[in-house]
């Protein structure tokens, strides 16, 4: 539905119900009494015929300001960011989707202790549990969970709750709360929208500090504490990510690979046919059997040559540290889309164990 509506029908709705839908009692419409409101005529003869409704106008002008902030806000990025999304026009005109099936969750909160990984308590309870997550979908309600896909900016509240959380176990130590995110917008590919590099704990504890008047005119801007943006800039600059999907290939991914070097991507307990369509940097595919991530084997991907991959406890997608550590890229800073990946086959299932199962078939 979000798809069909399209853009049409409610700019049409609106136009002509500012332009010809009639005020109540006055046999005018919103745009002559706008404009008679507006007026700054001083005559007595005007000062005497007309009457000032300051209340009033004020609310109306409220009423359009708010939903028009949205594309300026957002750089005319809405759809992707979804800033100025709250109190906009833009009812079903764009759904948005992180999971695609178990194993394949794309919102997770990665909570680290001392710069380690907080251990999910429940990753051994079935195969498909990210195992360096924090299970924030038991806690939230799913109403609450779909709020949080829908307004990123509301994603530093519930990083907050989840540090209050594991800085009992991390007492003596410096906690942070990171977040990994890729979004599909309307079933198209799935783009990483949240830096993950950028500590939304700490963005919350900045923004709690600030006065009500600040976080009024941070609220009408949508945007975070000066200095602390995380969502990412040019989301959807990539000319590859909406026209690769022939061939049976179920599921696009878009990122940055200096994102990709701190936060790879990854898939637990689903067999996959793997494809890189574009890459800055050669890409590395990790599949480990094991909670602890010992049993390990790393292959490299290449670009335009596809490899079929049993299921695996996790599969990570990212980059050599090792030939990146001399690149000085930043992911908080990046504003190009330069890594596209393509998948098909998917299959969730149990990792098994036979010989040669853990072998990644090309």
């Amino acid at each position: 539905m979000s798809q069909r509506i399209g853009y049409s029908f409610p700019a049409a709705m609106i136009s002509t119900s500012f332009l010809f839908r009639q005020m109540h009692a006055q046999d005018m419409s919103h745009a002559q009494w706008l404009q008679g409101q507006l007026s700054f005529s001083t005559s007595v003869k005007s000062l005497k015929k007309r009457r000032r409704y300051i209340l009033p106008l004020l609310w109306l002008l409220v009423q359009w300001a708010l939903p028009l902030r949205m594309p300026f806000v957002s750089d005319f990025n809405f759809k992707y960011t979804r800033e100025g999304y709250r109190w906009s026009w833009t009812m079903m005109l764009h759904g948005s989707n992180s999971a695609v099936r178990a194993g394949m969750t794309f919102l997770t909160m990665r909570p680290t202790c001392n710069q380690q990984p907080f251990p999910n308590p429940h990753a051994n309870r079935g195969p498909h549990m990210d195992i360096h997550s924090f299970p924030y979908e038991m806690l939230l309600p799913m109403r609450v969970s779909q709020v949080v896909q829908l307004f990123p900016r509301q994603l530093p509240k519930i990083a907050d709750k989840i540090y209050d959380v594991v800085q009992q176990m991390c007492r003596a130590g410096n906690t942070t709360v990171t977040i990994s995110y890729f979004s599909s917008v309307n079933g198209g590919a799935y783009h990483r929208l949240i830096d993950p590099t950028a500590d939304l704990a700490s963005i919350h504890r900045v923004h709690s500090t600030l006065s009500y008047a600040e976080k009024l005119w941070l609220s009408l801007k949508d945007k975070p504490p000066k200095g602390h943006e995380f969502i990412l800039r040019g989301i959807g600059t990539s000319s590859l990510a909406g026209d690769i999907m022939n061939g049976g290939w179920q599921l696009v991914m878009v990122d940055r690979i200096s994102c990709l070097a701190v936060d790879p991507i990854r898939i637990h307990s689903v067999a996959l046919d793997i494809e890189v369509v574009e890459t800055s940097f050669p890409l590395t595919l990790t599949a480990c059997e094991d909670l602890e991530l010992n049993k390990c084997i790393k292959t490299t991907l290449t670009v335009l040559n596809p490899v079929s991959i049993p299921p695996h406890r996790t599969l990570f997608i990212g980059v050599d540290k090792e030939r990146m550590s001399n690149n000085n890229l930043s992911c908080s800073n990046s504003v190009k889309e330069d890594v596209v990946i393509r998948l098909r086959n998917l299959n969730s299932a149990m990792p098994e164990s036979r010989p040669g199962y853990e072998k990644v078939r090309k």
